[in-house]
Formats: C-alpha cells, structure tokens, sequence
C-alpha cells in the first residue's frame, strides 16, 4: 500500500466513526496535514487523536486496514479514559 493510499483508507474510515451513531468520534478532518479524530470520552469531554506519517513507523502499509485503524484508535481511547483522572489528581493535586 501506498502512503497515498493509506491517507485515503484514514480519511474514509474516519469518516465512518463520525456517521456511525454508535460511535464516540464526533469529528474527523484534515489540519496542517495530518488527520484529526476527535472523540467524545466519558472522563473529560473530549480526546483528539493526531493521525500523520508516523503510523508507518508502527504499522507496516501493508498491514493497514480500517480494522487495524479500530484497534490504533480502540487502544488510545481506553488508555485515556483509563488514566487521565489519576494524571490529573497526580499532576495538579485535584480531580
């Protein structure tokens, strides 16, 4: 796969988490030149995933699919959720 083709596997599969209802992903566009996917998130109001030429560094192009594109997303989402109120109360001393 190309990094062409890549960009365009991101940009529509982004696409389909913001028109799937059931999804927490509320907006996905293009800034600067790199992907944004912004979820919704139940401990703080939202998370913003910055997708960019590095996901070749963790995923071969030819593994690239839009479920492996799930999985990336599925992971970041549950370690924020997971962790963002313990970094906060650790970092600043309140929840």
């Amino acid at each position: 796969m190309t990094r062409e083709k890549a960009w365009e596997l991101l940009r529509v599969v982004s696409q389909g988490w913001v028109e799937d209802e059931a999804s927490d992903v509320v907006f996905a566009g293009e800034y600067e030149g790199r992907l944004a996917v912004r979820m919704a998130q139940q401990a703080r109001d939202f998370t913003t995933v910055w997708y960019d030429v590095f996901l070749v560094g963790r995923v071969s192009l030819g593994e690239l699919s839009p479920e492996v594109l799930d999985e990336i997303l599925g992971t970041i989402y549950e370690a924020v959720e997971l962790s963002f109120r313990s970094l906060v109360k650790a970092g600043f001393g309140k929840e």
